[in-house]
């Protein structure tokens, strides 16, 4: 009776001592499969996270993300990302700066510091990086439209003429490229041209939340026609 005691309370010993190695090497595995989580699936549920704007946890995957691939430069891009939803935009010019220093050829970091430049209204460095997104990506459409955008506004009418044809040449029912050419010529003086691009303008837009005040410019100017 006294050894059938000692065996079961030796066999409980085991089993709790077991248990424990099982327990722990759950643990270690649990770690280790954590450890082994590619950087492209950490970046890209930092992505999915942005756009829920779940930003600490995004910012969370950026940094597992940045210990086994510190030179990736979309690690820097997705935290200026989220510096400028935040308003943060200081921060979020250190974290761009990082990103083309690292990826000099990536179009979309230096996209998205031009603006961020523009929303600190430093304007000086604006067209400067606009314009190296644009001889890294010169066939996006878009891009080149809010580069012409940004050049009217600086009342810089041949260069903002030049990215709002280009943007036209490789997309001729460009609805905005045409409205936005209309009032580039009207502010030059070129009533024609400026007639040419709003009738196209509402051909490819006939219900333009504009339609009656363009209409309304046209009736007056092909009046004053001679």
């Amino acid at each position: 009776m006294f050894k059938s005691q000692r065996t079961k309370e030796m066999i409980m010993k085991l089993m709790v001592i077991s248990f424990g190695l099982i327990f722990l090497g759950g643990s270690f595995y649990q770690l280790a499969g954590m450890l082994s989580v590619p950087p492209e699936q950490l970046i890209g549920r930092a992505e999915i996270a942005i756009q829920g704007r779940k930003f600490e946890e995004a910012m969370d995957l950026l940094a597992q993300a940045e210990e086994k691939v510190p030179s990736d430069s979309r690690i820097s891009v997705l935290r200026g990302t989220i510096y400028r939803q935040r308003q943060q935009l200081d921060k979020a010019v250190v974290a761009l700066e990082k990103a083309v220093a690292l990826d000099p050829n990536d179009a979309m970091a230096y996209e998205s510091l031009a603006l961020t430049y523009l929303a600190l209204n430093q304007n000086d460095k604006v067209g400067p990086t606009f314009e190296k997104a644009l001889e890294l990506k010169p066939a996006d459409i878009m891009l080149n439209n809010n580069v012409g955008v940004f050049y009217y506004q600086q009342q810089n009418y041949d260069k903002a003429e030049k990215y709002f044809n280009q943007a036209l040449r490789m997309k001729p029912d460009f609805s905005e490229v045409h409205r936005n050419l209309a009032v580039l010529f009207e502010d030059k003086g070129d009533i024609p041209a400026a007639e040419k691009h709003f009738r196209s303008y509402l051909e490819l837009r006939p219900n333009a939340p504009e339609k009656v005040k363009i209409e309304d410019w046209l009736k007056s100017h092909t009046s004053a026609s001679p």
